[in-house]
């Protein structure tokens, strides 16, 4: 049987202490969001669009240029007519934040759906977007993606 001694008790606690700083500095590091991500040479815009009939529009857009260098996106979602927005977009954590910006319309034919993208950037860069349409039970039902150029407008067609 060995005996604890002060030195050991001591060292135990300093160790806890460690520990304890190091998990608080990681938790903390992870609740910051960055402003986007400029790391991977683009910026993406990712919100999750929720509809009052059970539908989700999980649309995306990756600009390949410094978030700095982009002023705004836009985001135009045609929905079926009665068809509303009961959620605002959400942004998954990959931020352009205050730049983006949504129009909505609900004039469309039924099951049909439309989203529109464009980047407006200093310089002219490539953008793609992708656009999937899931229904609440998460069965995945229709699929579309678009690419081109800033400055100009992408459009995506899904149904269901």
């Amino acid at each position: 049987m060995s005996s604890i001694s002060a030195f050991t008790a001591c060292r135990a606690r300093h160790l806890r202490r460690g520990v304890a700083i190091l998990s608080a500095t990681v938790l903390a590091c992870s609740l910051v969001a960055p402003d986007a991500h400029a790391a991977t040479g683009a910026c993406r815009s990712e919100p999750v669009v929720i509809l009052s009939n059970g539908y989700t529009l999980d649309i995306n857009a990756t600009i390949q240029d410094d978030a700095s260098d982009v002023q705004s996106v836009n985001w135009i979602v045609n929905m079926p007519s009665g068809v509303r927005v009961v959620g605002t977009p959400v942004d998954n954590g990959k931020v352009l934040g205050p730049k983006d910006h949504y129009s909505y319309s609900s004039n469309g034919p039924a099951g049909s759906y439309s989203v529109g993208v464009s980047a407006v950037t200093g310089t002219k860069v490539s953008m793609s977007a992708t656009t999937d349409l899931v229904h609440a039970t998460k069965a995945h039902l229709s699929h579309d993606s678009a690419s081109g150029n800033s400055n100009s407008q992408l459009w995506m067609r899904v149904s269901g």
